[in-house]
């Protein structure tokens, strides 16, 4: 089964990643070897900072099995 979570805002993805990653049952410490990231990294993204980097963000989510996808919204101009 596909899910989707709208993140829109930097927050939103933050509380997403931390929900799957507890999910998952995995510490910050073992999402941020696997991604290959820090584990201060991976507290700031869970906390909604706004200037992570996304290079290491989408790691982060392929090791949580996910991948990011952008929806347009037809009704802007």
């Amino acid at each position: 089964m596909e899910k989707h979570a709208a993140c829109t805002s930097a927050q939103a993805l933050g509380a997403a990643l931390r929900k799957e990653r507890k999910k998952h049952k995995l510490t910050q410490a073992d999402v941020a070897f696997a991604a290959g990231v820090g584990i201060r990294f991976l507290s700031d993204l869970e906390s909604g900072k706004p200037t992570v980097q996304l290079e290491k963000v989408l790691q982060v989510v392929a090791v949580l099995g996910g991948a990011l996808l952008l929806r347009w919204n037809s009704d802007r101009s």
